[in-house]
């Protein structure tokens, strides 16, 4: 099957590489044989990707193949689409970005080439802009099938979009391409934090950074090493290190320590599992140190009622782990507290999120 990926890719996050991993699984349990094309907004960036993570994709992918294009040369997208049996939305969340209109755009012309076409797994934000929401309406009116990460992104959908489509709510593609068997670092009392800089798109950033500092403070008192780890490092969308470069010189404590050198997704996991505990912020690092540590702390920026991280936390089972873990950073009581406890996922379930994918996508006539 050739499957054409348009999405995010190009100033991807390692959890839109995990992603992409777990859309390779999902296809793998299909057909033997897959071939992807996958649109990038940056290309050169994608192909830093391809070299950090190919020998993790093409483990999974085994006879087939993957290969980026440059979304943005209409003839290359075009080409692609025309090539393709499916054209997917690969995950990641719908939201208020010009750049849907390239989603958009290769939605239409595959749907006048007779393409079927897929909402993979993404997720929708809270739209605040009706340029955007028309968008996204305009996209959904042309998908063949609706694949959402959680129950909140149906929520949000559903507050602006009324169609004749069943809107499907499976878990993040994500969760597949966590690789549970990975080897840890040599356990030793160490954390691992992940932290995004807010000052870009977000208030309350003064505000926010003091309790970074807090917590960062408290954190370092209660292990032998902190580790920043980075889980964006291009300068599109917030490179993590700058705001560690920022944080660390700040506070000049010793055993708080800057990861600089990009990790791929193997090295990521293996710092997670050997950790003691994990502090998250952006939404797929609380999701790789929920499934691959459990003793994780959640500093969400979102909106508490309507937010990704609070979507995410909705689907997990046993998600009540977590009341005393979650802490907001606007909220006017926050307090970070150390805990002992861990949360254990259930990676046997993996196997259930790859047959609902496969049952949804039969049943809306995609495969």
């Amino acid at each position: 099957m050739n499957i054409c990926i348009l999405g995010w890719y190009g100033t991807e996050t390692l959890g839109d590489k995990a992603i992409l991993a777990g859309i390779f699984k999902i296809f793998k349990s299909i057909e033997n044989k897959n071939f992807f094309s996958i649109g990038s907004i940056y290309n050169f960036y994608s192909q830093r990707t391809v070299f950090e993570e190919d020998s993790y994709y093409r483990e999974i992918i085994g006879n087939g193949d993957y290969y980026f294009f440059n979304v943005k040369n209409k003839i290359s997208i075009k080409n692609e689409i025309l090539k393709s049996d499916l054209v997917i939305m690969g995950g990641g969340p719908l939201m208020d970005l010009y750049e849907l209109e390239l989603i958009y755009e290769g939605f239409k012309f595959a749907k006048k080439n007779n393409k079927r076409t897929v909402l993979f797994g993404v997720g929708v934000d809270v739209i605040k802009n009706s340029i955007f929401s028309n968008m996204i309406k305009k996209i959904c009116n042309i998908t063949d099938c609706i694949i959402l990460r959680d129950c909140l992104s149906k929520d949000n959908l559903n507050s602006f979009y009324v169609g004749e489509h069943n809107i499907h709510v499976l878990y993040d593609p994500a969760f597949l391409g966590v690789d549970n068997n990975v080897l840890a670092y040599n356990k030793s009392n160490y954390a691992v934090i992940n932290l995004r800089d807010t000052s870009f798109s977000y208030n309350n950033t003064n505000k926010i950074t003091e309790r970074l500092k807090n917590t960062l403070l408290q954190v370092s008192k209660s292990f032998d090493i902190v580790y920043l780890l980075p889980n964006h490092t291009f300068f599109i969308g917030g490179d993590d290190r700058e705001l560690y470069a920022r944080l660390s010189f700040s506070l000049k404590i010793e055993n708080i320590i800057p990861i600089y050198t990009p990790l791929n997704l193997i090295q990521t996991f293996s710092y997670i599992r050997g950790a003691t505990a994990c502090i998250g912020m952006r939404y797929h690092s609380i999701l790789f140190h929920t499934t691959l540590n459990g003793n994780n702390y959640i500093l969400d920026y979102t909106d508490s009622k309507t937010g990704k991280i609070k979507g995410f936390l909705e689907m997990l089972p046993n998600s009540t782990f977590y009341c005393k873990r979650y802490h907001h950073l606007n909220d006017d009581e926050y307090e970070f507290k150390i805990l002992n406890e861990r949360y254990e996922y259930d990676f046997s379930a993996n196997k259930q999120i790859i047959n609902s994918y496969i049952d949804t996508l039969a049943g809306d006539k995609i495969i």
